[in-house]
């Protein structure tokens, strides 16, 4: 989407502002196609925030300072309620996804440090998860990394095998931040709970986009990949299973979580949870949704030598994974971003040598094409004609490369 001055947009969603691109001398008119990794803020968000940036008072305080700013808190946590389908006691506020996914697989480990047992996770999870479970198992822990089909999905049985009686947590994302590829998220949870073992989702990529029902466990989430602000976010709890909590002082958040809670990013959350709910529930804005990843989708893969990664069916819309034959996705984001267009690579960092996506890797990919990823994501602002455009500028960007590639024998 355009970042040069506004966003234009259907009625309710409207002048989102930034600041115009600063490098590149090729650059064109911005496009902003990396949601995945972070949203911009709606106006209502802003507005929330803005007006409650006059509410100063602590919220732990007893006078009618501390009791404004409290009530501003009770009102975000009863739409993020509303928006995650469970009761504002079990929400818990926090600085988002990392955090979140910490409080629960360090602190389940933490509170099972003495008697020991066994964690499970999957082998695409985000790194916030996987190094959270490597970290129990440096503490003594024994921990199972489910593999993956060739959509990137666990397969249940898998989960029932592998599940024992000392297992003390099993942690599977919802929609993987990557392809946008969904898991058996309800099956993958149904066999943790008939066996009694909690269950934690990460739902950073799903929530805002997805209802997400699960009657027990642990969900954490963050604002801002649903147009909230950065550093807030929330961690669910569902569930009675223990947890060692990892910041102390006060008893803020139910005694979860010490610490003088984030006023305004918490206003602010609840704001984004709350327009996310009204698209959730507007059929017309689900099919502009569905559309506009459909025609994203078909564009990309019409342009010569792409393989989309993301799979067909059972996917979020929104993302789009798609590695061009013979190139390096480092090197089409490079030029992507030169031109005014914002998109990520697949690959795990950044750098003159990047590894592999690891979420590539473990859906059976070879590595050169997974180093040949590029992830295309959108969001409720993006509109049908920046699709369009963006189309259009990666497909010249790869005719180009491609050209190069022939001419100097390498990409």
């Amino acid at each position: 989407m355009h970042l040069q001055t506004t966003y234009e947009h259907r009625k309710g969603v409207n002048d989102v502002t930034c600041p115009p691109p600063q490098r590149g001398r090729e650059r064109g008119p911005a496009l902003y196609f990396d949601n995945n990794a972070t949203t911009p803020l709606l106006p209502s968000v802003r507005a929330a925030m803005s007006e409650a940036m006059e509410t100063f008072g602590n919220p732990s305080s007893v006078h009618f300072c501390g009791e404004a700013a409290a009530a501003l808190i009770d009102h975000a946590r009863a739409f993020v309620a509303v928006l995650l389908a469970c009761d504002p006691e079990q929400v818990v506020f926090n600085s988002g996804g990392s955090e979140g996914a910490s409080s629960v697989i360090v602190g389940t480990g933490l509170y099972h440090l003495r008697d020991g047992g066994h964690f499970i996770t999957s082998a695409v999870e985000h790194p916030a998860v996987l190094r959270a479970c490597e970290f129990v198992r440096e503490l003594g822990f024994e921990l199972s990394v489910l593999p993956v089909d060739g959509a990137g999905r666990v397969d249940p049985g898998t989960l029932q095998t592998v599940l024992r009686p000392d297992t003390r947590l099993v942690s599977i994302m919802h929609a993987n931040n990557e392809t946008g590829a969904f898991q058996p998220l309800y099956a993958l949870s149904r066999v943790a709970r008939e066996a009694g073992v909690p269950f934690h989702c990460d739902a950073v990529q799903t929530a805002g986009k997805e209802r997400i029902g699960l009657a027990e466990g642990f969900v954490t989430i963050s604002g801002h990949k649903f147009h909230g602000p950065k550093g807030v976010g929330a961690l669910v709890v569902r569930t009675d299973a223990p947890l060692q909590k990892l910041i102390f002082g006060g008893e803020q958040e139910h005694d979860r979580r010490a610490g003088t809670e984030n006023l305004l990013g918490i206003v602010g959350l609840g704001a984004a949870a709350g327009a996310a709910r009204a698209r959730l529930e507007d059929p017309n804005e689900q099919f502009r949704r569905k559309s506009i990843g459909d025609r994203l989708r078909a564009g990309l893969s019409s342009i010569h030598g792409a393989v989309v990664n993301s799979p067909t069916e059972g996917c979020l819309p929104e993302t789009v994974n798609v590695s061009f034959e013979g190139l390096r996705g480092d090197t089409i984001v490079d030029v992507l971003s030169a031109r005014g267009v914002a998109v990520s690579s697949g690959s795990a960092c950044h750098s003159a040598h990047p590894d592999p996506s690891h979420v590539l890797l473990a859906m059976g990919l070879p590595a050169d094409r997974a180093l040949g990823a590029v992830r295309f994501s959108s969001s409720c602002l993006t509109r049908r004609d920046e699709v369009d455009e963006v189309v259009e500028i990666t497909e010249q960007t790869v005719r180009q490369l491609y050209a190069t590639w022939r001419s100097v024998g390498t990409a």
